[in-house]
């Protein structure tokens, strides 16, 4: 099965600043974007620990990503369980577009998300469709 895509967009999210509340299991985050090395936004976020189904441990992370850009803003939802002992994302991960602003509005589709291990800055490529 081949998917199409009415746009895909590649950012580079620079180091992040962290903040942890270990307490609540919430780590937030935000990190300037850039669009073939201009800056072009930034991205805000959060992660949540939930039980985990799988081994009954804390692993399970709910992700929500606020991408503000240029022409509005994009958000996407997702859980994950690929992440090390301090929060940070281990492996490549997907997270479904739920919404958009001014050019985003009415969009769908997903954005796949990897850490830069060297750097720890990530690149989300984000594949959007546009409403008909």
């Amino acid at each position: 099965m081949c998917e199409n895509y009415d746009k895909i967009i590649v950012l580079r999210q620079l180091k992040p600043i962290i903040k942890r509340d270990p307490d609540a299991g919430i780590l937030t985050f935000a990190g300037k974007l850039l669009n073939n090395g201009k800056e072009c936004g930034a991205l805000n976020g959060e992660t949540k620990l939930t039980p985990s189904l799988k081994n009954n441990k804390h692993k399970t992370r709910i992700r929500n990503l606020y991408f503000n850009l240029i022409y509005g803003q994009i958000m996407a939802q997702g859980l994950s369980d690929e992440y090390n002992s301090a929060g940070l994302l281990e492996n490549s991960h997907i997270t479904a577009i739920v919404g958009g602003t001014k050019e985003y509005e009415g969009i769908s589709g997903k954005i796949k998300t990897t850490r830069i291990k060297d750097t720890n800055e990530y690149e989300h490529i984000v594949y959007i469709n546009y409403p008909n």
